[in-house]
Parts: structure tokens; sequence; C-alpha cells
């Protein structure tokens, strides 16, 4: 049931994204680990949209090349509130210059709360595009296992590891005030 409601709603974001109907914007989100930067990639490659990733946007305001490690405590550094907060500032932005230049773009990063949400809602609202927010989620064991893999592959920009996840689990606020899908 899963797969199918994953594919649906993948083949939804692909019909409204396409790059000759009019800008829209698609946030990908979920805790780290449950497989949102793969799928907002994808989507991405496949719909010819922009794709912004918090993990780049917190590596470029820290001055760090995509793929350098940051071993940093939880919530501390670069995963502190104020680096949190001009990172999806940063998010925001970029969409909204996409936006005005007619584009779809790809928001990839956790929103684990509303606070973080709500600009983006927002940025949708004020600029009369479509939002398509997908949240993917994963089982805790499968979870574990990306974590445990994550940390042998040099490429990836991401930081988490399972204690982020862990940290992640007991501030995410389900996306409520998203309106339903039509």
């Amino acid at each position: 049931a899963a797969a199918a409601e994953s594919s649906r709603h993948f083949a939804l974001a692909v019909r409204c994204t396409r790059p000759n109907l009019a800008p829209a914007l698609v946030l990908v989100m979920g805790l780290s680990g449950s497989g949102k930067s793969l799928l907002a990639g994808a989507l991405a490659h496949r719909v010819g949209a922009a794709l912004l990733s918090t993990d780049i946007a917190r590596k470029e305001l820290a001055g760090l090349p995509p793929t350098r490690r940051a071993a940093v405590a939880v919530g501390t550094e670069l995963y502190d509130r104020d680096m949190t907060a001009r990172v999806y500032a940063r998010m925001t932005e970029r969409a909204e210059m996409l936006l005005a230049q007619g584009h779809a773009a790809i928001l990839d990063g956790t929103f684990l709360t509303r606070e973080l949400r709500a600009p983006v809602l927002e940025l949708a609202q004020r600029s009369r595009v479509p939002l398509f927010v997908i949240e993917c989620q994963a089982p805790d064991e499968v979870v574990r296992q990306r974590q445990q893999q994550r940390a042998t592959e040099p490429w990836t920009a991401s930081d988490a590891t399972l204690a982020v996840y862990l940290d992640q689990q007991g501030r995410r606020e389900p996306p409520v005030e998203v309106p339903a899908a039509a």
C-alpha cells in the first residue's frame, strides 16, 4: 500500500512540474534517512526542475565543500537554530528566484517543523503556484541501515547520523497545516 501511495505521489509531482507547465514548488520532506534526497533528485532529473538541498545550502553557508563531513554534535555549530534558520531562508529565497524565472523548484530537506515549512507555503501562495508536499517515511530498521551505509559514502552532502535521526523523531511536527492534495 505504501509503495502504491508513493508511486501515486511521484506521478502527481511529475505531472505538475513538467517544464512546459507553469512554475511549481515541490517540498520533499522527512526525517534523515527516509529517502527524501534520492526521491527529490530523481524527480528533479525526470522533470527538469531545479533541485535545492538543505545539505548543500548548509555547506555553502559554512564555506565548506558539499561532500566535506562536519562531525558535530546534534543541534550545535552547523546545525544550531541560527544556522538552520539561515539555511531554510536561503532555500526559500532561491526558490522564489527560480519561480520568478518561470522554473519549478524541488526543495529537499527535513522541514521538521511548521516554522520551517511556513515560508514555503507562504511563497507558494504569494507566487500563486501549485505546492506539492511529499513526506518521505521509512521503517526504523531501514533508516538505521541507511545511516550506517551513509557513513561509508564519501559523495553525500548529508552529515546526518543515527543520533540526528533519533533527535529528529522527537522534534518532528506532522505537516497538518499543509492543504490536502486535490
